[in-house]
């Protein structure tokens, strides 16, 4: 979906659940809303490159609490 994207938001899982695969989108930003409109493109995308049904299903994933990593 473009650069923009791609630095707020991350791939959580790709999981099968009742037969179908579902991809877990994670951000802690408030444009996860915006990007959850651009689901059927999503889909599209990822399995138009693998020219095969690897995403059926996508879940949007926002997250509570940012983790700060402090190195020493």
């Amino acid at each position: 979906m473009g650069k923009e994207y791609a630095k707020k938001f991350h791939v959580s899982s790709l999981k099968k659940f009742n037969k179908k695969n579902v991809l877990t989108i994670c951000c802690n930003d408030d444009s996860l809303f915006e990007l959850s409109y651009s689901t059927f493109e999503i889909k599209e995308k990822i399995n138009g490159f693998f020219l095969r049904n690897v995403v059926d299903i996508i879940k949007f994933k926002k997250l509570l609490q940012t983790w700060a990593i402090m190195v020493r």
